[in-house]
């Protein structure tokens, strides 16, 4: 049986964060997890025929209950961490001078592209796609930055480990 197979028992047994967890990027460890909390060989098959007793349904609903409210709890700390970020980043100068001069240097690059021509012998030196390609990932970063979370907190926040 594989983990999928084991997934979609998961999911027809009304365990939708044990099937979310053994889809997820860490589904071998899911599943040693759970195998381990209900005294059953860590394999599919061992686990799958564990779903399918009767005596470990209330053990099953109990330990998809527990990861429910583990991954809530960590989605509200990250959640947190997104604002705690933000109240952090209020009022300095980077978070608004940062993007908008990435903003106009875009703009600036575009321009120059559109409305200045770029004789043959310098085309290879100036290199426009990767310039651009550049210029645009710098943008994109200055947005996610101005946007996103201080990924740095996460290591100082206990809430936020796991």
């Amino acid at each position: 049986m594989k983990l999928s197979e084991l997934a979609a028992k998961a999911a027809a047994a009304g365990l939708p964060a044990v099937r979310a967890a053994l889809l997820g990027p860490v589904g071998n460890a899911a599943l040693v997890a759970v195998a381990s909390r209900l005294g059953v060989p860590a394999t599919p098959a061992a686990l799958g025929a564990a779903m399918d007793a009767p005596e470990t349904r209330e053990a099953l609903a109990r330990i998809d209950a527990e990861m429910q409210a583990e991954a809530n709890r960590h989605a509200e700390a990250v959640l947190a961490d997104v604002q705690h970020a933000r109240d952090t980043h209020k009022g300095h100068w980077m978070t608004w001078l940062l993007p908008l001069i990435l903003i106009g240097l875009f703009a600036a690059w575009n321009a120059l592209l559109a409305f200045v021509p770029i004789g043959e012998p310098n085309l290879k030196m100036m290199n426009p796609e990767r310039v651009s390609q550049t210029i645009e990932t710098l943008l994109v970063a200055g947005v996610f930055h101005w946007l996103g979370s201080n990924k740095n907190s996460i290591p100082n926040r206990p809430e936020v480990r796991r």
